[in-house]
Formats: C-alpha cells, structure tokens, sequence
C-alpha cells in the first residue's frame, strides 16, 4: 500500500520479530518547500599589469530534505532544514620574472550554520534499537590560508608547490547516542541491568565513555527534563573534544609539490616525465569516533606522457606509489559495528587520448 501512512501486512508465516512486522511495512511521506537567496559581491584592485589583488563575500545554501527513518510513533518522515555558509576570502595573484613565476595566496573563513549532522537516540519503542535522523543545528568556522606557486625557470622545466592551512572545528552539538549503554562500566553503581556483555563505550565498543570522559558525554533527557533511560541504562549524547570537535576528513594541513620536464622530441611532439607528491596530516573518520584517525600520509604519482602534436596522447601511471592504505570514510552502527571505505591502493596503467 503504498499511499501514505498505507501499511503492507507482511507475508504469510514471516519470521520476523512482531514488532518489525508492526512497523516496517508502513508507507511513510514527507512534504516540504525550501526558499532560500544567495548573494555574492567582490571587488579587484590591479597593483599593477601582473599584480590582482582582490576581496570577496559571498553566501551559499545547502537545501534542506528528510531523513530516511521515521521518528517512534509517528508515520511522517522528519525533515530537516536548509544549511548556510557565510565566505569571506581575500588574496593576490601575481605573476613575476616574465611570467616564470605564478604565486597565488588566499586567507578565507567559511561560517557555517544550521549544519545537517546526522544524530541518535534510543529508540524508546524497541529495546537496545537506535533512530538515527538528520538535525539541524550545529555550527562551523573554518578559517584557512591556500598558497601556490608554478616556477617555470627553463623551457620545458616545470614545478609547482602548494600548501593549505585549515582549522575547521564545528561547535558544541548532540552527534550521537548510545544503543545498549555502558553496561560494564555503570553496573558498579547498580544502574544497569541488561546484557552483562556489553563493552565499555560507545555503541558497546572501548571508545571514551560518560565515566571516564564525562566532558564528551551530555544526558538525553525527556520532555520532562529527566534523563532518558532504556532498559535500565542511562542514555547520553557524544560532544567533540571542549566542546570544539574537528570536522571528519577533513585535514588541518596539506602539501603538494611536483616536476615536470617536456622533452622536445621533433614535429611538435614531446615526452613528458611527470613527478607529484601529496602529503595529508591526516584527519578524524567521524565525530563519534574521536579516538579512530587517519594517520599523516604521503602519496606519489608517476606519469610519462607522449603527445604527437596532433591530438594524441599516451600516458603510463602510477598513482599511490607508497601503496598506502588510506580510510576515507568510517561510520558507527548499532551492535558496535564500525565500517569504513579505503581509498585505491596502488594503481597502474595506460591512458589513451585525441584531443579535437
């Protein structure tokens, strides 16, 4: 039945639990309209014919939507709200010695408001069950500095190095809760009473906990004012470190540098060696797990790359030549379950291409 609020009984000698029979075959809907007006103003002053200085300010929205899980008792999926970014940027862009040199600088800060983060709570229906919903509410300022430079000092001869500073930190928010508490830990203290093997910390892992990092862990508390309690167990919400929790995959600093050589090889053809490095200082896989990182890395691309003047291009490539195992995205599940992507590993091949 696939009208809204519509339920679809569950087949004939299901052995699903009753209470997912009840409830996971309802149709459920949402409508909503977002209205939103951006802007951008910028202003160019040139010091001289290869000299820009520039400033700008500008606004961007980021459409608001609904979460895929309804909330307990209620058959309308919840929504959440347009997102904002206020950016601020200023910078030069110079081009010196007869064009050898390009060096381009920037200083910027983005403010973000009314951040879709994704949150939990217990789900007060089912026992040991989790609702994750999309919320409005969280903040962000992330100030930075880009610096690149292109020196061609001889014909052919290429190099480039660029380097960016990023200190993005989101503010105090509500991330995420727990599914079956801290039952060894709490049991001391005569408050829980569930499944005796359930781990320390987050989602029954050895993450911080509410005893040992009570300046992380904030009650979930009821309409009432109370502290929400599931089976026994006091549920909390997860903040970041003081308050001010780095943004996942997102590094503080990271560096590029490469050469390049063209080699005239006669009739407008050339052959190219190609050397680019990249290091990441690495970054959090999620708010909710503070103490799980990507470590520093470095990786390398080799190319060699064949033009024939006309279009045609052949190129031989090695790209993650460290082969180095990079995560680039972790969540938490309920049970304690983590799961993560990894980025390629070391990759070779040939590239093929006419340009027209």
């Amino acid at each position: 039945n696939l009208t809204c609020g519509g339920f679809t009984p569950a087949a004939p000698g299901s052995t699903a639990a009753q209470n997912t029979i009840n409830t996971a075959l309802i149709t459920r809907c949402g409508k909503r309209k977002f209205k939103f007006f951006t802007y951008r103003a910028a202003l160019d002053y040139e010091l001289s014919d290869d000299v820009l200085l520039y400033a700008s300010y500008s606004t961007g929205k980021h459409a608001g939507g609904f979460s895929v899980a309804p909330l307990p008792g209620n058959t309308e999926l919840p929504a959440y709200e347009t997102e904002g970014v206020e950016a601020f940027e200023i910078g030069l862009k110079g081009k010196f010695l007869d064009s050898k040199l390009l060096v381009n600088v920037a200083a910027f800060l983005n403010r973000y408001d009314s951040l879709q983060i994704q949150t939990s709570f217990a789900n007060p229906l089912v026992a040991n069950s989790v609702v994750s919903v999309l919320a409005n509410g969280a903040t962000n300022k992330s100030p930075g500095i880009d610096f690149e430079v292109i020196a061609k000092p001889t014909r052919g001869l290429k190099l480039n190095f660029a380097a960016n500073y990023l200190h993005s930190r989101d503010d105090e928010f509500p991330i995420s809760a727990f599914s079956n508490g801290i039952c060894s830990i709490v049991v001391q203290a005569g408050t829980c009473l569930t499944n005796p093997g359930v781990g320390i910390g987050f989602n029954s892992g050895f993450l911080p906990n509410p005893i040992s990092n009570p300046e992380l862990f904030i009650p979930i508390r009821t309409a009432s004012g109370t502290q929400l309690v599931v089976n026994a167990v006091p549920q909390f919400q997860a903040l970041g470190y003081g308050g001010k929790a780095r943004v996942q995959n997102t590094p503080d600093i990271s560096l590029r540098g490469g050469i390049a050589y063209d080699i005239e090889l006669g009739g407008n053809a050339t052959l190219t060696p190609e050397v680019q490095t990249y290091f990441n200082g690495g970054y959090i896989l999620s708010r909710a797990l503070i103490n799980f990182q990507q470590k520093s890395y470095t990786k390398t691309e080799l190319r060699l790359t064949y033009q024939d003047g006309h279009g045609l291009s052949l190129q031989a490539f090695v790209e993650n030549l460290e082969n180095e195992a990079v995560i680039g995205r972790a969540t938490v599940s309920n049970g304690g379950a983590f799961s993560g992507t990894f980025a390629a590993p070391r990759t070779y091949g040939l590239r093929l291409g006419y340009r027209f």
